[in-house]
């Protein structure tokens, strides 16, 4: 065990480097975002602003989320460099999970701190009342995992005609729009509660489709024909 610590070591060093320039782009976008509501609108009008730029971050958590599980292997395989990856003394699976882990931990940390961050702030100057993008931040910042995770496989799997490797990433989008379609119906003020109605079912559904994408994920690292 100890002696695959170094090699963990330099494999998770390499994720990271290779991952930075969207985590950079991701946190500039947001820190822009948050800084200018902070530091310009102050509190008279900060829970007014934060609704304003609040889709552009949820945005920009998507786009990473997209992009990032795309890179991790798409890069990979343009290279050619997969064999020379998995040429290391580890199991074939526990290097892909090692990957799969650390790159949703930072998609976590990446898409899910600035959403809740700023939803927090904007209930505190918002005269103490719970502000509608809190129960939206909690029920949707583990969703974002739902697109990492999708398209992973996506660009794990070997490539199919029609462009059929890409339908994982496909349904996982898809789920996620449904799950953002139960928030939405439950935006009205009449019914603002609702919403941790819906922030309830997106939290059951959403981790047994995580779940089962990760299965999916490990199936294809065992089996597939990195030639």
């Amino acid at each position: 065990m100890l002696n695959t610590l170094p090699m963990l070591k330099s494999l998770l060093w390499k994720e990271f480097r290779e991952l930075l320039p969207l985590i950079i782009a991701a946190i500039l976008v947001d820190g822009l975002l948050i800084g200018n509501a902070v530091f310009s609108r102050h509190s008279m009008t900060a829970a007014v602003y934060i609704e304003t730029v609040w889709p552009a971050m949820f945005i920009t958590s998507l786009l990473y989320s997209l992009a990032a599980g795309l890179f991790q292997n798409l890069r990979e395989e343009q290279q050619g460099t997969f064999l020379f990856l998995l040429h290391r003394p580890l199991a074939r699976d526990l290097l892909i999970a090692t990957r799969l882990i650390y790159g949703a931990a930072i998609c976590a940390l990446v898409c899910a701190a600035p959403l809740l961050l700023s939803a927090l702030w904007a209930d505190a100057h918002n005269d103490g009342r719970l502000h509608w993008i809190t129960p939206w931040s909690v029920a949707y910042c583990g969703q974002f995992l739902l697109i990492y995770l999708g398209a992973f496989l996506s660009s794990l799997r070997p490539a199919r005609a029609l462009g059929s490797r890409y339908f994982p990433l496909l349904g996982s989008i898809l789920l996620f729009i449904f799950l953002l379609m139960l928030g939405l119906s439950g935006e009205a003020p009449d019914y603002r509660y609702v919403s941790w109605v819906f922030a309830l079912l997106a939290w059951t559904l959403g981790p047994f489709t995580q779940l089962a994408l990760v299965l999916a994920i490990l199936h294809v690292a065992r089996t597939r024909d990195y030639q």
